[in-house]
């Protein structure tokens, strides 16, 4: 037989990390997260007008910190002293609530978009719990009544920090964080 394929629209959470290492600068004196926010709305501005996009940050459950900074030899340094956040916030999928709803690229969503990321542009958060923010990004993927093929597209610069405790000393291995994709692409 022969049949008619049709394309399917795409369906895309954007997963942008707002961890204080993104305020440190690249070779060309811009940090990673304008360079970041730049090829993002490069890049919703080049969709085609048939996708949904919406936007989640991490970390979340935490207010931003003022004990942290980038150093004279664009490194994070904390001060010692202050108390450091609790983990179980930032660390826990639950605590996750996506920013902006997926809704259809046109200018008005990609203004939400912008006005939500850039609410960040000068807050220092801490840790990068990538494994919990993914789950919970997935989680809301899977749950999403928008039709499409549902992806989420996960912008970060390294790897997942602070999130360790005694009872659970291999938190920040990456291959949580490849757990949590492969459970989303399973669909469990």
């Amino acid at each position: 037989g022969m049949f008619t394929a049709t394309k399917e629209p795409s369906n895309v959470l954007l997963l942008l990390d707002r961890s204080g290492s993104m305020q440190i600068k690249l070779s060309n004196n811009e940090t990673r997260w304008d360079a970041t926010k730049r090829g993002l709305f490069e890049l919703l501005g080049n969709l085609p007008a048939t996708t949904s996009a919406g936007a989640m940050m991490f970390p979340q459950g935490d207010s931003p910190v003022n004990f942290c900074f980038i150093n004279t030899t664009n490194e994070v340094e904390c001060t010692p002293g202050p108390a450091r956040p609790p983990k179980a916030p930032r660390c826990t999928p639950s605590t996750y609530k996506v920013g902006v709803p997926n809704g259809t690229v046109a200018q008005s969503q990609i203004d939400k978009i912008h006005d939500y990321v850039t609410s960040s542009d000068k807050d220092f958060y801490y840790g990068t719990p990538m494994a919990a923010a993914l789950t919970a990004a997935i989680d809301a993927q899977r749950t999403s009544t928008i039709p499409g093929a549902r992806s989420v597209v996960l912008l970060t610069d390294g790897n997942p920090t602070d999130c360790h405790t005694d009872a659970d000393p291999d938190a920040n291995d990456i291959a949580r964080v490849v757990a949590a994709a492969d459970n989303g692409v399973k669909g469990q």
